[in-house]
């Protein structure tokens, strides 16, 4: 069945949620929507005040009920879809400690890591998108795990084409790379005041990657079936809350 909202929830994000938008159009859902920051102005013009009124002239809805943000996402693929010119590898979080195959690849520590990404995902950004809506429930969403499979990455290069003869990264690190920007996007919910809301595990590899029947048409995004996904997830919290 598809999925049914009873109460306005507006998602509001980058392209990550443009899988999302389809599952929308797909399935014909009433009282959701999706305000894709990317197609309103150039990020960089915006003001605090420039986005929380564009967003509210974008919404459909005067006052929804939810705002759901799903904000950057592509930070651990722009380090790990491709080997970079200077291979790293990035200590365990539990030690710290160097992999022990990284005897030939420059060392970055977890904390220094994870220091990257909390100054390099758009924080600020967060508030002021919620501050469209003050009186709306919050939420924040993580986005796809990243796509293991070099073949479909070599045959869907999209921006990463003229990089391609680095060759891969190791999987490790694209975990890490991941993991690390998930951390970092629960804390910006709870600093926040916003419910944290995962990658369903169906759409999870026992690896830790996106599975073969979510990847889109590119290295880094989700098919409409895994935005059908997530809409239901989302949907599930929201309605947890009412």
């Amino acid at each position: 069945m598809p999925p049914i909202a009873t109460h306005n929830v507006l998602i509001v994000g980058h392209s990550h949620v443009g899988c999302i938008h389809r599952a929308i159009k797909r399935f014909d859902v009433k009282n959701v929507a999706v305000v894709a920051l990317h197609a309103l102005k150039r990020e960089k013009d915006f003001s605090s005040k420039d986005i929380e009124s564009s967003v509210r002239e974008a919404s459909p809805f005067k006052a929804p009920s939810s705002i759901c943000l799903c904000l950057g996402g592509n930070r651990h693929n722009a380090l790990g879809i491709v080997e970079n010119p200077t291979p790293f590898a990035v200590g365990a979080a539990e030690s710290g400690s160097a992999p022990e195959d990284a005897t030939e690849r420059h060392f970055i520590p977890h904390h220094v890591m994870m220091d990257y990404f909390r100054a390099a995902l758009p924080k600020a950004m967060f508030e002021k998108v919620f501050n469209s809506f003050p009186n709306a429930k919050r939420y924040c969403l993580n986005v796809p795990p990243p796509v293991a499979d070099w073949n479909h990455i070599q045959e869907n290069p999209g921006k990463f084409g003229e990089w391609l003869h680095l060759g891969p990264t190791p999987e490790q690190l694209r975990r890490q790379l991941y993991n690390i920007q998930s951390h970092v996007y629960e804390e910006i919910a709870a600093a926040s005041g916003a419910r944290f809301i995962d990658v369903p595990q169906e759409a999870v590899t026992e690896k830790g990657f996106l599975a073969r029947e979510f990847w889109g048409n590119d290295p880094t995004h989700g098919n409409v079936d895994y935005g059908h996904l997530m809409l239901r997830k989302i949907l599930d919290f929201v309605g947890e809350q009412q």
